[in-house]
């Protein structure tokens, strides 16, 4: 179990913050080189952990924006598992990434009562306290619709959106507000960085 998790973890981290496509395949080649001995494979400097400026950084980065559909849905994915009652998908599921403020607003459009700066929408749209579940159908019907609408359409019925540990949390909120999103960032990425060990110099 040790050893997927590091693995997981890793696999993150080689995503999130690691920009060198060469650096990636030499790091896990240096894992398949360790497995054979756990001496290797789990000490402090394995191919496996994380050093101190690596965890310092994915912890940071999670904090912010991401573009990349793929980053998207892996974390989401693992975030919902992380929740209470959370359900592990797979990447055939059909659960799609909706951004709970869209990433754009029309013109006169009720999220704007809220939402009125266009630097602080484009700074957390894409943040992962903006971020639940839905199928793709459903996330095709829920686009600009309101904060109220989506949740009682959508995040509050088990048939849809409920069904998704990400999307229960996102009903809970009674308002969808910049502090709203922020703080569920913060939410979100410490549970992240606790299961991921983040927090710790070694492990």
């Amino acid at each position: 179990r040790e050893f997927f998790c590091d693995l997981e973890r890793l696999g993150y981290a080689m995503q999130l913050i690691v920009s060198d496509r060469d650096a990636r395949p030499k790091r896990y080649r240096r894992v398949c080189d360790e497995i054979s001995s756990d001496r290797a494979l789990f000490s402090k400097t394995g191919a496996l952990s994380l050093t101190p400026e690596e965890r310092l950084k994915l912890a940071q980065r999670l904090t912010g924006r991401f573009g990349s559909v793929s980053q998207r849905r892996a974390l989401c994915m693992k975030l919902n598992s992380l929740l209470p009652n959370g359900e592990d998908l797979s990447p055939e599921d059909d659960a799609t990434v909706e951004h709970i403020l869209p990433r754009s607003i029309a013109q006169g459009s009720p999220w704007l009562k809220d939402w009125p700066n266009l630097v602080e929408r484009r700074e957390l749209a894409d943040t992962v306290g903006n971020f639940c579940l839905l199928t793709k159908r459903d996330n095709q019907k829920a686009d600009r619709m309101s904060f109220h609408e989506k949740r009682t359409q959508f995040f509050e019925d088990a048939t849809h959106g409920g069904q998704f540990a990400l999307t229960r949390d996102a009903s809970k909120y009674e308002s969808w507000t910049p502090q709203d999103v922020k703080n569920r960032t913060r939410r979100l990425v410490d549970l992240l960085i606790k299961d991921w060990k983040l927090d710790l110099r070694d492990g």
